[in-house]
């Protein structure tokens, strides 16, 4: 019994099948892939593109255009061992001589070193400033401060200031940021380096 099912003709054999499937970027030499993007299930989700390929990697259906293209330019790949982009940060660029191959062990040591890990700062200061506008302002803590101070209840503060149960206990216990109490850390600082400015 033959099998009538129609076979794709539309696979990757060759590593020029890949590079025309892309714009090449002059400047940085990055191969931007065009072709469809799955989602990838890593914690990051960054876009995955798969490919089609009936000869790069024998047993495999599909795989990633990173990776096929790492496989079609020749490099050896060891079983169990991932591709990633060592030279640009593009997750679109698939070109082989931006990639790096290794352990994931290697590829998340490559990213720890090269500080993929820490973020966008400027992400990360917009994060900062929101945290500090959703907190009781200053002027609200000092008067719950004051009030318990004075013995006042915390359902008292609560109703007078105008603060929800968990801010009137942090600040009742001196564990708000902006309790006179609170010391500021210094990110990236020392102990010694806040001792000299102390």
């Amino acid at each position: 019994m033959t099998d009538t099912r129609r076979k794709r003709q539309d696979g990757v054999r060759t590593l020029e099948d890949l590079r025309i499937r892309c714009v090449i970027d002059t400047e940085t030499g990055c191969w931007l892939w065009r072709g469809a993007f799955t989602i990838s299930s890593d914690r990051r989700g960054q876009p995955t593109s798969r490919v089609w390929l009936p000869d790069a990697a024998p047993g495999a259906k599909t795989g990633t255009a990173t990776r096929a293209a790492w496989l079609l330019s020749g490099r050896p790949l060891a079983a169990g061992h991932v591709v990633w982009r060592s030279v640009c940060t593009d997750s679109a660029c698939i070109n082989p001589a931006h990639g790096a191959a290794g352990t994931r062990t290697a590829m998340h040591a490559a990213f720890v070193a090269d500080g993929r890990l820490r973020g966008d700062p400027r992400r990360a200061a917009i994060n900062a400033r929101n945290r500090a506008s959703m907190l009781v302002p200053v002027e609200k803590v000092r008067q719950a401060e004051a009030m318990f101070a004075a013995g006042a209840m915390q359902k008292t503060v609560r109703a007078v200031v105008g603060i929800s149960a968990n801010s009137a206990a942090q600040i009742r216990k001196g564990l708000h940021p902006n309790c006179s109490g609170q010391v500021r850390a210094v990110a990236n600082a020392s102990v010694f380096t806040m001792r000299a400015a102390a």
